[in-house]
């Protein structure tokens, strides 16, 4: 059996993600991490800090914020948890403080679960690979949110930019 303490629970993907786990066999959450403790009915006790869980875990999922990083990477460190990281927006700081982190811990990093939102990034990649610095790809996701985000994927070879936008719908 795996545990799981999803942060962000509350959130909409970290719902979806409870769902999901839910109907598993061999993946259960023992907890969740979120700032809104008591805005959603969950069946498993929710923290407002990673280091309030008391809950053995062997794997924390993030869909938070940038915010929450400091104390997901202090929990994940000294308890030797693996770390699913699936928030955007980090600073060049914060993404530095997540690169010397994962000397000590296990950390798998996304910046977008979405299916098709990665089939559009490595289509954009392939093309950026055979056409070179002619290209300027720029992939918007609509959202129904009313927030705008702009994350900014640079290739090792730095030439390109690929923008995705999540727009008011």
């Amino acid at each position: 059996m795996i545990n799981v303490v999803v942060s962000g629970c509350n959130g909409a993907m970290g719902r979806v993600l409870t769902k999901a786990i839910e109907e598993m066999e061999d993946i259960t959450i023992v907890a969740g991490i979120d700032k809104n403790i008591n805005s959603y009915k969950n069946t498993y006790p929710v923290y407002k800090s990673p280091l309030l869980v008391k809950e053995e875990c062997d794997v924390i999922i993030d869909f938070s914020k940038p915010s929450n990083l400091n104390g997901l990477l202090e929990y994940s460190v000294n308890n030797n948890i693996a770390l699913v990281i699936a928030t955007t927006g980090f600073s060049e700081e914060e993404e530095n403080k997540i690169k010397e982190a994962s000397k000590f811990t296990r950390i798998f990093k996304s910046s977008n679960m979405s299916l098709g939102v990665n089939v559009l990034i490595n289509l954009s990649k392939q093309a950026t690979n055979t056409l070179g610095n002619i290209t300027d790809i720029e992939i918007i996701e609509k959202k129904q949110k009313k927030k705008e985000k702009q994350i900014r994927i640079n290739e090792k070879k730095k030439i390109n930019k690929i923008n995705i936008k999540k727009c008011n719908q």
